[in-house]
């Protein structure tokens, strides 16, 4: 029973993180989402998902290199936005552990101890990985204020 109880729980893990990685991927909906689109005459960035906001910059007006590095930190935002989606989705399923009585906040055995060690790597991951991606935000912003 313990065995096809922890298959179960691996199984929730999966579909948890493939949730959480395909909205990020396939529906770039993430908090301070930008994406570009580039044309032959002007670079198109988007801020937002529901209420977006839109920067356009002509090409013949900035720089190449400042174009590409625009695109280069949302590329680099939405890849810290995927490991941040895969860090909170250990924090989610650490959590559904703890309520479901897998693990106890106060361990008394090697297991457990390993267990909660595992649970704090996950949140100092997470908050790790939040930090780097508001940084991604913040200089993203600082750029495009430099090109307009």
């Amino acid at each position: 029973m313990k065995n096809n109880r922890g298959f179960i729980m691996s199984i929730t893990y999966f579909i948890i993180s493939i949730v959480f990685i395909s909205i990020v991927y396939f529906f770039d909906i993430y908090p301070y989402s930008f994406s570009y689109e580039m044309m032959e005459d002007q670079i198109v960035v988007q801020e937002g998902v529901l209420t977006p906001t839109n920067y356009v910059f002509d090409r013949s007006e900035v720089d190449e290199l400042s174009v590409y590095i625009v695109a280069s930190e949302i590329d680099q935002l939405r890849n810290t936005a995927l490991t941040v989606a895969l860090s909170l989705s250990f924090c989610i399923f650490f959590l559904i552990l703890l309520v479901k009585k897998e693990m106890t906040l106060y361990p008394k055995s090697k297991i457990e101890i390993l267990q909660m060690i595992n649970i704090l790597g996950a949140v100092i991951l997470f908050v790790s990985y939040t930090r780097l991606y508001l940084q991604h935000v913040e200089t993203i912003r600082q750029t495009i204020e430099r090109l307009f």
